[in-house]
């Protein structure tokens, strides 16, 4: 991946210097790489992978250029995906810095073109498209060369275990403004992750095996986790944790967990990580008389 994405930076830089612009007058790239705040955010296409069915799915992620700011980008003109067929899959929060992989699309049948993520912000606008070249075919499923697999998760113990970019959707739960909603998830991982004696994810205490990292997807107001990230060891692999959210504002959320390895979500391989999201409807404000909402998606209601 490293590689591929070298030999592109260095055919670009051959494109403008093989032009007719003498090379004193070639521009020059002064924009830093990051700012505080102030700066936009940069769709990023990771690359492609057959799922298990045989279909593809591509994959995304993003750059923001800020180190502080948080970028919001509602889905619609500004932060949409073509052709219209394929699902609105992507995230209108940008946390801060490169996020690979946050997200996948499988590609519609008999759809013979690109999926094309265009994001404007700022009076600036980038679009990408997929590329389904064998350059970019990626290993988001595993098994990696030293057997390396993302880890499984799901919601509940009868949900089927998911794994990847794709991961998948769950919900809605329901909750009210200012009682916390809880999140119970169960994850699976095969340990393999720093079989290569890499550099381990930072995030990870020594013994653990991997990390789960919750974070706002979609919504219209603040959520804030009372356990951001939690942590599975190999005494409690394939066991259920917990945390509990506060939501300050009533509509619809979608929330990401995020579960990789201790080879973290940075590696050139694209694996392996895996992303889940539940979507959650909150209403009304917080009853003091019932301090926390816990519904599971079993327990789901229409109301």
């Amino acid at each position: 991946m490293l590689k591929r994405q070298a030999v592109l930076i260095v055919a670009a830089v051959l494109t403008v210097a093989g032009s007719q612009v003498p090379a004193q007058e070639l521009p020059r790239f002064s924009r830093p790489f990051q700012v505080p705040r102030g700066d936009t955010v940069t769709p990023a296409y990771e690359g492609w992978y057959r799922n298990q069915d045989g279909t593809i799915s591509v994959s995304f992620g993003y750059y923001n250029r800020n180190s502080e700011e948080i970028l919001e980008i509602p889905i619609g003109p500004d932060n949409r995906l073509e052709p219209e067929s394929v699902a609105q899959a992507q995230p209108e929060v940008f946390q801060p810095g490169r996020h690979p992989g946050t997200f996948s699309v499988t590609i519609p049948e008999g759809y013979r073109g690109e999926v094309w993520w265009t994001l404007r912000i700022r009076g600036e606008q980038v679009s990408i498209p997929s590329n389904l070249g064998a350059e970019y075919r990626i290993d988001a499923l595993g098994p990696t060369i030293m057997g390396n697999t993302p880890p499984r998760v799901r919601f509940s113990v009868s949900d089927e275990a998911s794994a990847g970019p794709g991961g998948q959707v769950t919900g809605p739960l329901y909750g009210k403004v200012g009682a916390p909603v809880r999140f119970s998830v169960w994850l699976e991982d095969d340990g393999l992750g720093n079989a290569r004696g890499g550099e381990r994810d930072q995030r990870l205490t020594e013994n653990a095996i991997a990390n789960l990292g919750f974070s706002k997807f979609r919504g219209p107001g603040q959520v804030v986790f009372a356990d951001p990230s939690l942590q599975w060891v190999e005494d409690d692999n394939r066991s259920t944790k917990s945390t509990t959210a506060i939501f300050d504002t009533p509509g619809r959320y979608r929330i990401r967990a995020l579960a990789s390895d201790v080879s973290g979500t940075s590696g050139a391989e694209q694996c392996c990580w895996t992303n889940s999201f539940i979507d959650v409807e909150i209403v009304g404000s917080a009853d003091v008389s019932t301090p926390e909402v816990a519904l599971s998606v079993a327990e789901k209601t229409t109301r």
